[in-house]
């Protein structure tokens, strides 16, 4: 378990990323020794039942259904944003502005105005700040890498993909932020930012 005192998390969102967080911060101590313990103390979410129970799913004591509410808080040290791409840039400048360190998931905006503004809002208010891009120790991620950096492909200059996924062909999944390109939306915008 962590060592020091608690660093005490507020997560913005309760979807996938926010449950995911929740399982990170509870499983971190026990994978290494950390300087604190990370708690998660409070959520938010728009929809406060379905926040409440996300919550309570995740072992989150507290919920609210205002990110503002939960960036003023005493009893966060951490903004950490799990909300959909088009709004962590507000989030994070916000929370950066009341001295709040602030944890992104990637990617950190939908546009480089935003992402500029974002990171010198953290900046000058000189919080700790990270944006969480996962993706990058997977070991093909890692793979192609070192197989780029070491020449082994050439220069690149065009790179291709597809992203094979089934999970909106079922016609009974809602429109969700992943459709809003203003959000954030389409995979690969969001998957490799």
């Amino acid at each position: 378990m962590g060592t020091g005192a608690e660093l005490r998390v507020g997560i913005v969102g309760y979807g996938m990323m926010g449950k995911a967080h929740c399982y990170g911060y509870r499983v971190a101590p026990m994978l290494r020794k950390l300087p604190v313990t990370p708690v998660v103390t409070v959520m938010s979410g728009r929809d406060a039942a379905a926040v409440a129970a996300a919550a309570a799913a995740y072992g989150v004591p507290e919920i609210v259904t205002s990110w503002r509410e939960l960036i003023s808080r005493a009893d966060v040290d951490v903004v950490d944003i799990c909300t959909p791409p088009g709004t962590h840039a507000e989030i994070a400048e916000a929370a950066a502005a009341v001295g709040k360190a602030v944890f992104c998931e990637k990617p950190l905006a939908v546009s480089y105005a935003q992402a500029a503004s974002a990171a010198t809002a953290v900046s000058q208010a000189g919080v700790h700040n990270a944006v969480g891009f996962n993706y990058r120790r997977l070991p093909a991620v890692a793979l192609m890498r070192k197989m780029i950096d070491d020449g082994a492909v050439g220069d690149v200059r065009l790179w291709r993909a597809n992203w094979l996924s089934d999970e909106f062909t079922d016609a009974t999944t809602p429109f969700d932020w992943r459709f809003d390109r203003a959000m954030g939306g389409t995979t690969i915008a969001d998957s490799l930012r």
